[in-house]
């Protein structure tokens, strides 16, 4: 989103999933990430501050795999670059996943600091029943300081 501007330093992790089964879809997705911009940037504010659609396509079909439709942006709020955020797709399956950080159950992904992860891990459904019980029956991302 941002053109000729040069970058200091970048740190991005990403980690996703689709699971396609006969009980429905679930995607998840989580993306930490700190960019330091050197110089005055031009500024390009996007605010995505209305109910909108999105689609996840196969590149080789052009067939939709995924529909996602985000209905309640979060009130404006700053962060710290050093913060993880996130937002919510809502469609027919929105159960929360297991989140672990350092194989410890927590309740969000807020307030961890992006430079401390070494990685992310995305379990699917099953493999996270198998290896968490019935508390992995959403899936899990598991995350490591």
């Amino acid at each position: 989103m941002i053109k000729n501007q040069a970058l200091n330093s970048v740190n991005i992790k990403h980690k996703s999933l689709l699971e396609l089964n006969a009980k429905g879809t679930v995607a998840i997705a989580a993306t930490a990430m700190k960019t330091i911009i050197t110089g005055v940037p031009h500024v390009i504010d996007f605010n995505a501050n209305h109910p909108f659609i999105f689609f996840i396509l196969d590149n080789k079909t052009q067939s939709i795999v995924f529909m996602g439709r985000y209905n309640q942006p979060p009130q404006e709020k700053k962060t710290s670059t050093k913060e993880i955020s996130f937002s919510k797709a809502t469609n027919h399956y929105t159960k929360e996943p297991l989140y672990l950080l350092d194989n410890k159950k927590i309740k969000t992904l807020e307030g961890i600091d992006a430079q401390d992860i070494e990685s992310i891990n995305i379990l699917p459904v099953a493999e996270a029943i198998d290896k968490y019980g019935d508390i992995g029956k959403n899936g899990a991302i598991i995350i490591n300081n």
